[in-house]
């Protein structure tokens, strides 16, 4: 693995800095749209897929960075990573061993995920694939079940309520974003509703 090691966010499972890659590859553009208002705390955390499989490891998480600042028309297109945070769909495993989750961009930057006020709140977690019938895959899962705990510690996100922090698109307009009914898709949302239940 060429790339920093961010963290090892649980036994087995390790978050590594793709940003510097990202922005070499997909410069960002000036733009309010990637500033967080000044104070803004994270208070929330968004689950998305990516709506197609791409390829594997980070030149899928790429090519979703290159889509959306490339290849829809300007005035659609984002002035950076659309998320922070990607799970690639197969197993990435670093040298130890470990199952990889890539940062695309830094915490502190207003990525373009939810919408509206979810994005100035939230932090962007996307799925690779497109998961509308068959939800995450085990890579995921076993990555989800590291990540969100750990971003509860990282942000100060109460775990005692994991359901006032713990969204997706599909009910984004909860936290003032915008609702996408099929994402992260019905067999994944049902997956998070039975994560909420079982951190009660």
């Amino acid at each position: 693995m060429t790339l920093p090691l961010e963290a090892v966010i649980a036994d087995g499972v390790a978050l590594y800095d793709a940003t510097e890659r990202v922005r070499r590859e997909y410069p960002r553009k000036r733009s309010a749209k990637g500033v967080r208002p000044k104070g803004q705390r994270i208070d929330a955390v968004f689950v998305h897929h990516s709506g197609s499989l791409g390829r594997a490891g980070l030149d899928g998480a790429l090519g979703a960075v290159r889509f959306v600042m490339t290849q829809k028309p300007p005035d659609e297109r984002f002035p950076g990573p659309p998320y922070h945070l990607w799970l690639p769909h197969l197993p990435v495993r670093d040298d130890e061993g470990r199952l990889v989750i890539y940062r695309l961009c830094e915490d502190s930057y207003r990525a373009w995920h939810t919408g509206d006020v979810a994005n100035d709140r939230g932090v962007g977690v996307c799925l690779q694939g497109k998961l509308t019938k068959t939800g995450p895959s085990e890579a995921q899962v076993e990555a989800l079940e590291a990540l969100l705990p750990w971003l509860s510690e990282r942000h100060g996100l109460p775990w005692g309520n994991v359901a006032s922090w713990l969204g997706w698109h599909a009910i984004g307009s909860h936290w003032g974003g915008r609702d996408k009914p099929t994402c992260p898709g019905k067999p994944t949302e049902a997956w998070l509703t039975e994560y909420i239940a079982r951190t009660r």
